[in-house]
């Protein structure tokens, strides 16, 4: 069937730029319908998916597969939905192991057979997916898609665990085979999959990943992530962290980061989810392991800076701004994506002795907010 989704309570009561988000996906003409695949090597097990896209979406399109947590379902995900429909997504909700008794692995499975056939098997489909996926899974359907992506190898791009949940068998162990990059979120409070005892673990368990994330939201929870009314909630009854707006906005943007250069390859590189993490560093704590500095972050060439000495050790001389013939504000970043302090001891003599070890990266921006040039530093102390 074809509808409009209402944008309901995500929108109400919100001002600024988390208007702005709310605004950008209130109109999009969603065409949802269920697709029952079929297993022939599990006894022809059905696996029923309820998918969804944008009417409107031009061109063909990655996929996004959504696996729910425990005694959860689909329809408990309607505001993540709409969120990655409207970047022009096609969803599929994996729709099986809702119960009080699910078999993780068979749940793993199914996300897998999934994002092997779909585009082969859904006729809907014919003409809209691209060959780019994605796996984003909640609580025990976090620990599931770190089962599936083990699995899976290099045949998924991108994998997002929200708050995920050790599993039987073990995400823990399988998470030694997952080579696809890895956007962890984590709520600082949430008892129901404690950061410590299941989050931690997970994505250190991450360790032939060359590209993942950590990010912690400062008393974020365990629930915000879904919509508001599951059984999930039961579990976080007497819960009184970061609201569920506020919660499911920073999520859904560095979701969307994420995707955006995982999935699309854009030209700004993972450079937007750094700016964000910056913008809201009061409530999201983000960690990179991956040198996202490889992109250009404009169009523009870069002009390579010279350092020296470069290694450095206390201090380091380079061309500043007074010494540019173009107005530039310079800006440093650690390799995990961190901005430093720039502390001038004086002109063309900048001090590191306060910086990590490790390799900087160094940028001078314009005053159109382009990145006009850029250098490599390594620090030792």
């Amino acid at each position: 069937m074809k509808f409009a989704i209402a944008r309901n309570a995500l929108c109400l009561g919100w001002t600024g730029w988390v208007w702005m988000f709310c605004a950008m996906s209130a109109n999009a003409q969603t065409n949802s319908f269920t697709f029952s695949f079929n297993d022939p090597d599990r006894n022809g097990r059905e696996i029923p998916v309820n998918f969804h896209h944008d009417l409107g979406t031009e061109g063909l399109s990655p996929l996004v597969v959504i696996a729910h947590g425990f005694v959860m379902t689909p329809s408990d995900y309607d505001d993540l939905v709409l969120n990655l429909v409207g970047e022009g997504y096609v969803v599929g909700l994996v729709d099986t192991e809702s119960g009080f008794a699910p078999s993780h692995g068979d749940f793993a499975l199914d996300l897998a057979f999934v994002i092997r056939h779909a585009a082969e098997e859904v006729s809907e489909l014919a003409g809209l997916l691209g060959s780019a996926s994605a796996l984003i899974g909640h609580s025990m359907g976090g620990g599931a898609s770190w089962l599936a992506a083990a699995d899976l190898g290099d045949e998924l791009d991108a994998l997002i665990g929200l708050a995920p949940a050790e599993t039987t068998p073990s995400a823990l162990a399988a998470g030694t085979d997952v080579v696809t990059p890895t956007l962890l979120i984590s709520g600082s409070s949430d008892e129901v999959t404690p950061p410590d005892t299941q989050h931690v673990p997970l994505y250190n368990s991450l360790q032939s990943v060359d590209c993942r994330a950590w990010v912690s939201l400062v008393n974020g929870g365990h629930c915000g992530f879904a919509d508001a009314g599951s059984l999930c909630d039961f579990g976080e009854i007497l819960f009184s962290g970061m609201t569920r707006q506020v919660q499911q906005t920073h999520s859904f943007s560095l979701i969307n980061r994420w995707l955006d250069h995982h999935l699309r390859a854009t030209m700004e590189g993972l450079a937007p989810m750094v700016d964000y993490a910056l913008q809201a560093s009061d409530d999201v704590e983000l960690e990179l392991s991956c040198d996202w500095t490889d992109v250009p972050l404009s169009g523009n060439p870069l002009q390579e800076i010279v350092f020296w000495p470069n290694p450095a050790t206390h201090e380091v001389r380079f061309e500043t701004p007074s010494q540019s013939s173009f107005a530039v504000t310079w800006r440093a970043w650690s390799s995990q994506g961190r901005e430093l302090d720039m502390t001038w001891e004086a002109p063309g003599i900048l001090d590191v002795h306060h910086w990590p070890n490790g390799w900087v990266l160094i940028q001078g921006v314009s005053d159109q907010g382009h990145v006009i040039r850029q250098g490599r530093l390594f620090v030792i102390h």
